[in-house]
């Protein structure tokens, strides 16, 4: 059987934590604190999946908390409340990182609805790291890997893939040939490849394949707004399962409509940092 979640309630008001606890105890295993020192020694000692955090609070602010959690828990999404319904306070909220913001009084079907959310994209990126991890071992092993599965369909669409490739006239006509080879072998909807360039701090399209393919290869990309920038600084591949779920996606600007809920960028690095391919 399935372990309960694990959620810490922080708050320095004993009603509100009762509340919370006779809220989602039948589904949850809860453990409150009164303050932001017993909720740090409880972090300390056990695993939590959740923390649901006041923002007024009397020795260290709910906020302060909030960061002291993205530095040393980034993995536990955060919802943040609180009785004064300030703008201001939610913004600060979201931008430290808090996966959702709710006001006091709590209500039911708001609270339930907000923990569902978060639990799932915390599953849902435990998930995704795991087949980062998978995706960069597989990476590592390049073509070499054609070896030990060369019975495999995959190992003829691979094969046929850098045959084709080599016949190549033009870089243009190569990336279309590469694109061409991934829709076979991933059975992807949408693919295409924009190279960086560092004096525009931007990406321009080389090729592209599937719907709205010419609209999105004619796309300037400000490295600085866009999820291709954000693999450009990590220089590593970004799977994300769930883009409704996923808060790197939530930030940057969306300039075509998603087709699946999922997709990968994978970064083009070579003696230096070439460019992206968009896979969906």
């Amino acid at each position: 059987m399935r372990e309960a979640p694990k959620i810490l309630v922080v708050d320095d008001d004993p009603g509100i934590l009762d509340l919370v606890r006779d809220i989602l105890s039948p589904a949850y295993k809860v453990t409150t604190a009164a303050s932001v020192t017993e909720a740090q020694d409880y972090l300390r000692s056990q695993p939590f999946d959740l923390v649901l955090t006041d923002v007024i609070m009397p020795e260290t602010g709910g906020l302060d908390f909030l960061k002291y959690l993205r530095v040393h828990y980034f993995d536990i999404p955060v919802i943040v409340f609180t009785g004064y319904a300030n703008f201001q306070d939610a913004v600060n909220a979201v931008k430290l990182g808090a996966f959702d913001y709710l006001t006091k009084p709590l209500q039911i079907e708001i609270l339930q609805h907000a923990i569902a959310r978060s639990l799932k994209f915390r599953l849902l990126s435990t998930q995704q790291k795991d087949l980062e991890i998978i995706f960069q071992g597989a990476e590592a092993l390049g073509w070499q890997a054609l070896d030990l599965i060369s019975d495999t369909p995959e190992a003829g669409h691979l094969t046929a893939l850098r045959e084709s490739c080599e016949g190549a006239r033009s870089l243009k006509e190569l990336a279309q040939l590469f694109l061409e080879g991934l829709e076979k072998l991933l059975d992807a909807a949408r693919t295409s490849i924009f190279l960086y360039d560092k004096d525009r701090d931007s990406f321009s399209g080389l090729a592209a394949r599937g719907p709205e393919a010419e609209a999105r290869l004619a796309a300037f990309v400000p490295a600085a707004n866009s999820l291709m920038g954000y693999v450009a600084r990590q220089q590593r591949p970004l799977l994300v399962v769930d883009h409704d779920l996923d808060q790197r996606v939530a930030i940057w600007v969306r300039r075509f409509p998603y087709l699946t809920r999922s997709f990968m960028i994978i970064p083009l690095i070579g003696s230096t940092f070439w460019g992206v391919i968009n896979l969906t």
